[in-house]
């Protein structure tokens, strides 16, 4: 019986018997219409006003109602999620369409380029590099290579200021050609033009403008300009570490690159702890016999007879 009253009856008899006669029934058939709303499954005036409770009684009173109303929301909300999700997949088709695309694009502008750069440099070679050596130019007929460059290097100003990555192009093979002869500073001159033009318009880390910047690293050390050849490589070598793994092969050589400068500049310690982290990785990647490794073995004993330690050495 306790269980059976308990909840609505238990609150329309409490309110029946309540000693304050304003927080009882007015009226007898007040009372009587409170059990009729019990028995209709209606919210009693003795319940209390909650939302939740007018809620579970509403719902009980309409229960096949609010089971389509879910059903139809069920599958309004999976609509919606499927639709939602076909969209997300669309989306995401046509991003990766675009960047398929703009790659592309890239690779067709950059051969462009390169094909410009090919056309260029084979006019100027025939044109501005050879021609110097034609008897109208030259009637003695006793023009020096060394020579013809310089006639030919005046050519360029100017003459590509539209195609920067043309005349970067062009400025690498002087800068090859004039280092071949050991004319270090005009290869110098022409490399460091070559790096300002790669870097303002392919960027900083581009491959090519890497191997620039690797070419005059090389080149202070050829010239025995150490610091600047620390410089470059440090340089080069933070770049390369951004982009490539730590045992990276390029990564491997631009360090035992330098280690041999910072023995060049009596800093035996240093080139010694490089080499020491990196001989390890060079023997599991590329072998203990492989040139690179050797390399590493060599300059690490370098370090160590450069600072006298001789027994360990031997």
């Amino acid at each position: 019986l306790t269980k059976l009253v308990r909840g609505e009856l238990d609150w329309i008899v409490m309110k029946a018997l309540e000693k304050d006669r304003n927080r009882r029934y007015e009226t007898a058939n007040g009372f009587a219409m409170d059990v009729q709303r019990y028995l209709a499954d209606e919210p009693v005036i003795a319940g209390p006003p909650s939302l939740g409770y007018r809620l579970r009684k509403f719902v009980r009173r309409n229960r096949g109602v609010v089971f389509g109303a879910c059903v139809f929301c069920g599958i309004l909300v999976a609509g919606i999620i499927a639709t939602t999700w076909q969209a997300v997949r669309a989306t995401n088709a046509e991003r990766a369409a675009v960047n398929d695309q703009e790659r592309a694009n890239a690779a067709e502008k950059e051969a462009l380029v390169e094909a410009a750069t090919s056309r260029a440099l084979n006019e100027f070679v025939l044109h501005d590099l050879l021609s110097q050596a034609s008897p109208e130019f030259q009637p003695k007929r006793d023009v020096t290579l060394h020579s013809a460059l310089d006639r030919a290097a005046k050519t360029i100003g100017g003459k590509f200021s539209k195609q920067p990555l043309v005349e970067a192009g062009v400025r690498q093979t002087l800068g090859r050609a004039y280092w071949g002869l050991g004319a270090y500073q005009e290869a110098q001159l022409h490399l460091e033009r070559e790096l300002a033009l790669r870097s303002a318009n392919q960027g900083s880390e581009h491959r090519d403008t890497l191997g620039v910047l690797n070419n005059l690293a090389i080149l202070a050390t050829e010239q025995a300009r150490f610091a600047d050849a620390e410089k470059r490589f440090r340089e080069l070598l933070d770049r390369e570490s951004r982009l490539m793994p730590e045992n990276s092969p390029r990564v491997l050589v631009i360090k035992n690159n330098l280690e041999n400068v910072l023995n060049k500049l009596d800093r035996a310690s240093e080139a010694e702890a490089i080499c020491r982290e990196a001989l390890p990785t060079s023997r599991d990647v590329c072998g203990p016999d492989h040139p690179d490794t050797l390399n590493l073995s060599e300059t690490l004993a370098l370090a160590i007879r450069g600072q006298r330690r001789h027994a360990e050495h031997g």
